[in-house]
């Protein structure tokens, strides 16, 4: 068991407070996908990001890291992860897709 609860939101621009490293296990427990980027992504891409955290948020926790360096993105859940050297929102959609199915039962 993990203490810590849901964040506030699903996405954290690269100069927000993040939430506490409870909150991340806490909610990848509750089967959610904790998404990193970059943080010295460029702002276009952020906002890419971001927009497509705010079409569907669900499951998502999105935050900045500044450990990437070799990648744009790290992708986690409580079983899986997957790091990225490139950002694709298509790529993104299609592991949170495949990753609810399995994770629901579904696949």
């Amino acid at each position: 068991m993990t203490s810590g609860g849901h964040p506030a939101k699903a996405f954290f621009g690269p100069d927000e407070p993040l939430p506490g490293g409870g909150d991340l296990q806490h909610v990848m427990g509750d089967g959610y996908i904790v998404i990193s980027y970059r943080k010295t992504l460029p702002l276009a891409r952020i906002a890419e990001l971001e927009a497509w955290t705010d079409a569907d948020s669900r499951g998502l926790v999105v935050l900045p890291s500044t450990e990437l360096t070799d990648t744009e993105v790290h992708v986690a859940t409580v079983r899986r992860g997957l790091s990225c050297k490139a950002l694709d929102v298509d790529e993104l959609a299609e592991f949170r897709e495949s990753w609810f199915r399995q994770y629901l039962g579904g696949g």
